[in-house]
């Protein structure tokens, strides 16, 4: 039994518990540094869609169907994530399916770099 424990569940519960940890910490705190690396984030991998101004009206936004979500509306209005900020981390990491939402492969923090740079177009506008 105690060499099963050792192969077999000791592991999973590891596991667990660094998942668990890692949920339990939630996302990083908002600076002015994360800030600044989401905004480069953002003009390089969103604009084309979401446009410069987070307005949905990039240059790709004609041929969007559904159209990009429009950042600057009020953010508890926001199509799929009602703004809810995990939501949007998984969006931003899964994609949507059926639409030109890819996901994007890179690191968490640069994920939450972009939720919140998403979300200060729609602080801009007054929410």
């Amino acid at each position: 039994m105690t060499k099963w424990f050792l192969k077999m569940a000791a592991p999973a519960l590891l596991t667990l518990f660094c998942l668990s940890t890692t949920l339990a910490e939630g996302p990083p705190p908002k600076t002015d540094q994360l800030l600044s690396k989401g905004a480069t984030l953002f003009t390089n991998s969103c604009a084309p869609c979401h446009g410069i101004q987070g307005d949905g009206q990039g240059p790709m936004a004609k041929v969007l169907d559904p159209p990009a979500q429009d950042f600057t509306r009020p953010f508890q209005e926001w199509a799929v994530s009602a703004g809810d900020p995990r939501t949007i981390f998984e969006i931003i990491q899964n994609g949507i399916p059926e639409t030109a939402m890819p996901g994007f492969k890179m690191p968490e923090e640069d994920i939450w770099a972009l939720v919140y740079t998403a979300m200060e177009f729609s602080r801009k506008n007054g929410d």
